[in-house]
């Protein structure tokens, strides 16, 4: 019987018009995790372009869904109360 490699399986991806990203004037579409999608919440940090966003806001009832993000230079001052995910979908405990 042939094993199933669950880290060769694709992630499923969704484009999302992400805002507040550090050096980006306007709202910028990048792929993102659905699962990321699905199970982020306001106050949430999120490690995206090799930086760290504290989740402002998230639309996922559009059409385009949309996060706002504010850029956050010290990721380890928040770790002990608010859950960090990173753009490939991977969740870790903060």
């Amino acid at each position: 019987m042939p094993h199933l490699c669950v880290t060769c399986l694709p992630i499923p991806m969704q484009p999302v018009k992400i805002y507040g990203l550090f050096g980006q004037p306007a709202g910028v579409i990048l792929d993102l995790a659905e699962r990321v999608l699905e199970e982020l919440e306001p106050r949430d940090l999120l490690d995206l372009q090799n930086r760290s966003y504290i989740v402002l806001n998230v639309l996922r009832n559009s059409k385009e869904p949309s996060l706002n993000l504010q850029e956050c230079p010290n990721p380890h001052l928040y770790a002990h109360n608010r859950r960090r995910f990173s753009s490939t979908g991977e969740y870790e405990s903060a």
